[in-house]
Order: C-alpha cells, then structure tokens, then sequence
C-alpha cells in the first residue's frame, strides 16, 4: 500500500468538506424552494405544495373546526394549530378553565354522545383524562388535566378526512 503524502490528505478532506458544504446548501435550496412562510400579529402560517400547516395564538377557533363539537363552557382558548394534508385536515386546539378536572372531564363524557359523537375509549388516571371520539369523517382525541398555578388544560386534538 502506497503511502499519501500528509498534504494531499489535508487537501483530499478540504475538498469532501467543500463538496458536502454544497450538497447542503443547493440540497436546502431545491427541498425549499416551494416553501413559503407568512407571519402576522395573530398566526404563522407554512406553506407547500401539498401541504400547510398554522399556528395561532389568537384566541379564536380556526377554519374546519367542527361545529358541533362541544366546548366547556367557562373555558378560554390559549393557542390553535392546523395542518392540511391531502386525505387529512388536522386541528389542534388548547383552551384553560378555573373549574376542577372533574368537573370539565364529565362535561366532556356526557356532552359528546349528546352532540352526536361516539366515545371510542377513555382513560382516567390522577385526576386527568385522554378521551377519544369520532364521528362521521372525523376523529380525535382530548387530554384533560391540571396544569400551572391550578388552570384545567384542554386539549383537543381532531382529524378531518377530506376523501
């Protein structure tokens, strides 16, 4: 075996080092270059071509969240996220409550069957929750439990199907 002079090697990892430095760069570029980003006061929104996703922290539900799911009543809505697929719109929505765990947790169990959605599974556990539904061409999931300084999160997380 052939030895390589100690100067040629430097030179030889210089130049793989260079050639991958390119390879990310332009490789970003091409994976980027139909992705747009649109930012104001109220929501972040991430664009492609097939897909985009949002984020909110306005206080207010976003497009597509179903109508007829039911929302605890002394509840205040802290953030909203979304996501658009091809086959499948997701939204995620947190809200906070004053009110017990308990009470918000049998809210849900007996407001979702009234409002039309069918309890697939529920899990209890230390004064918290996960519950999941569906209905029709949708379905979800939403955890109930106490977080900082005694709020009552909620977060309700639901699937669209679009097809």
């Amino acid at each position: 075996m052939q030895k390589v002079p100690k100067s040629n090697k430097s030179l030889l990892i210089f130049a793989i080092i260079v050639l991958v430095l390119l390879g990310l760069y332009f490789g970003g570029k091409y994976l980027t270059r139909n992705v747009k980003v649109e930012k104001n006061v109220e929501n972040t929104s991430i664009k492609s071509e097939d897909e985009e996703i949002s984020v909110s922290q306005a206080g207010t539900l976003p497009e597509g969240f179903p109508q007829n799911f039911p929302l605890y009543p002394e509840a205040k809505i802290i953030s909203s996220f979304t996501a658009q697929g091809k086959e499948t719109n997701g939204i995620s929505v947190v809200l906070g409550s004053q009110d017990s765990t308990e009470k918000v947790i049998e809210f849900y169990k007996s407001e979702l069957p009234n409002k039309g959605w069918k309890i697939v599974s529920n899990f209890d556990q230390q004064g918290s929750s996960t519950i999941s539904f569906e209905e029709d061409k949708v379905s979800g999931f939403l955890g109930i439990t106490k977080a900082n300084m005694g709020v009552t999160t909620i977060s309700v997380t639901i699937g669209v199907k679009e097809k």
